[in-house]
């Protein structure tokens, strides 16, 4: 890019912009071609520049709402389309001003407004930029110092266009290129959320940015009307203003709900990292401004680490305010009240401005309207939530406490889980343990081998088990602990004999505990028909005198 495109691109520039008067037409029409020889080829080859200008249908009467509220009409209008290579679309070249409209949903909008002609030198161009109602755009406008932008939007209410920008490596979302200052940005209306890259402002100048003034020598400035405008620093970046070691400048809030947040040393409006605040002037709108959290950026002012007394904040009107103290995060130590402002401020309530983080600045309502209520603090089982209404007018926040929800008992307990609450670990019924029914025989016992028997869960939709053996059968007599009593045959079918017991007392019991038969022995020779009892396996208990004997027989 030598002399020949700086030349050409100067010349013609001066032409468009000065209206100056050239006698010969053919030497208009020569400039103008060797200038777009030369950056077409600029264009194609340098590394520096992928831009091309797309084709693009071109409509007219499109309504929008000026900088007063005033419903006007464009015509003439560009509606970009989308090109899969992510060519930019320009405003510039032959084209001194241009309009676009970004109409329903598309993946990038991505607009140069002028073009770089030589170091510091900017093609004169004004782009204005149209959002249909209901439309989604994302991309992001680099205006650099010397160019102008216009943003719109066809209503002020809940369908207004939206528009996401995310600024590149070094570069503002809405703004200034690295090295490079903000142009003259305006926005009407619209919802704008604009991130910077790092080092870039979310609406303001890039990273290190300079040349700040139009081809007037007037110092560029953002100006806000209207709409609902989110602007975050990228790394040391102001929210709105400058980007990392670039200042802010003159900066107008007008109305709109305006939220700016700066990064690392950033502040929330003003300048960036080690930079001065600029001029900030606010006669409208509900602002909130938060610094960066590195150092000690202001939320309106100068970025960390310059201690400059020339940035002023101008605020006219009445507004209700909050404010916190510096090095202390949003909503601690906080402060608020209500104030008519005029002129040049120093504090808000109590508060050198200069030592403020945090500042929320609404005009009050006379009657606020409020939207629906939002969550904002869920509730728990035990504990109360909360939730809040926001005006649409002036901003202010009503809250309300959510109940606490209270344990709801979630899949009844089984033998194996507890009943607990579907939301939080609170046990309503613990497990149940397994409950038995009786044994049954599965494999029969015989003189010389064990059987087996099982015993089931009776509780629904459980099949735990248990077993246990089945003693060898024995047809002999069996004598209890080497003592003369005598219990016989075992196994039995009706009939059990038990000798030399008398004075004990005789039970029977199931192997799971359940008493069945109980009696007192009075005799030598007792006899017991016990044919009523079921098949199976039986304990049976003798006490005399605090001494206990069992023993087990089958009941065949």
């Amino acid at each position: 890019m030598g002399s020949p495109l700086r030349q050409a691109a100067v010349r013609y520039a001066q032409c468009r912009a000065n209206n100056e008067t050239i006698k010969s037409k053919t030497n208009i029409m020569n400039t103008k071609t060797k200038f777009n020889k030369i950056l077409s080829m600029v264009l194609t080859l340098s590394s520096a520049f992928t831009l091309t200008v797309s084709a693009s249908e071109t409509v007219s009467g499109i309504p929008y709402i000026d900088a007063d509220g005033v419903r006007k009409y464009a015509n003439e209008v560009h509606i970009p389309v989308e090109v899969p290579d992510g060519t930019t679309h320009l405003a510039g070249g032959d084209y001194t001003v241009r309009w676009y409209l970004l109409r329903g949903e598309e993946p990038n909008f991505n607009l140069e407004v002028g073009i770089w002609v030589s170091p510091g030198i900017m093609t004169q161009s004004t782009a204005h930029v149209i959002i249909e109602d209901g439309a989604d755009w994302s991309g992001r406008i680099i205006v650099n110092g010397g160019t102008t932008l216009h943003i719109y939007a066809q209503s002020t209410g809940a369908s207004m266009g939206k528009f996401t920008a995310q600024g590149g490596q070094n570069t503002a979302g809405i703004g200034g290129a690295y090295q490079w200052a903000h142009g003259n940005i305006t926005i009407n209306g619209g919802v704008i959320i604009a991130t910077g890259g790092a080092g870039g402002a979310g609406i303001g100048s890039g990273n290190m940015g300079y040349n700040a003034v139009d081809a007037n020598g007037v110092p560029t400035a953002i100006t806000i009307n209207g709409g609902i405008i989110t602007a975050h620093g990228g790394h040391d970046g102001a929210g709105i203003g400058g980007g990392a070691g670039s200042p802010g400048r003159n900066i107008f809030i007008n109305g709109g709900t305006v939220t700016a947040n700066g990064s690392g040393g950033g502040a929330g409006i003003g300048g960036g990292f080690y930079s001065e605040g600029g001029n900030v002037t606010i006669t409208g709108g509900s602002i909130s401004a938060t610094a960066g959290d590195i150092g000690t950026p202001k939320a309106i002012g100068n970025g960390h680490g310059n201690t400059s007394t020339l940035a002023t904040l101008t605020i006219d009107g009445t507004f209700d305010w909050k404010t916190n103290t510096a090095n202390t995060a949003e909503g601690d130590d906080l402060a608020s009240g209500n104030t008519t402002f005029s002129g040049t401020t120093t504090q808000i309530g109590s508060r050198d401005v200069g030592e403020l983080r945090y500042i929320s600045l609404a005009p009050p309502c006379s009657t606020c309207e409020f939207g629906s209520w939002t969550e904002t603090l869920a509730a728990t089982c035990t504990t109360d939530g909360e939730e809040t209404e926001t005006c649409t007018i002036c901003g202010a926040i009503n809250t309300r406490p959510i109940a606490a929800l209270g344990h709801t008992a979630g899949t009844a307990a089984t033998c194996t889980t507890d009943q607990t609450c579907v939301r939080c670990d609170y046990v309503f019924e613990e497990a149940l343990g397994h409950s038995f029914g009786d044994w049954t025989e599965t494999i029969p016992a015989t003189e010389t081998t064990e059987g087996e028997e099982k015993r089931y869960c009776t509780r629904e939709n459980c099949e735990h088990y248990e077993t246990q053996s089945i003693p060898v059968i024995s047809t002999s007599i069996v004598n209890i602990l080497e003592t003369n009593i005598k219990i016989y045959p075992n196994p039995f079918t009706d009939i059990l004999n038990i000798t030399n017991a008398d004075g004990y007392t005789l039970q029977i019991l199931t192997q799971s505990g359940v008493f069945i038969h109980t009696q007192k022995i009075t005799s030598t020779v007792e006899t017991l028909n016990l044919q009523y009892l079921s098949a199976g396996i039986y304990v049976l208990l003798l006490e005399k005198g605090g001494e206990i004997k069992t023993i087990k027989f089958v009941k065949m």
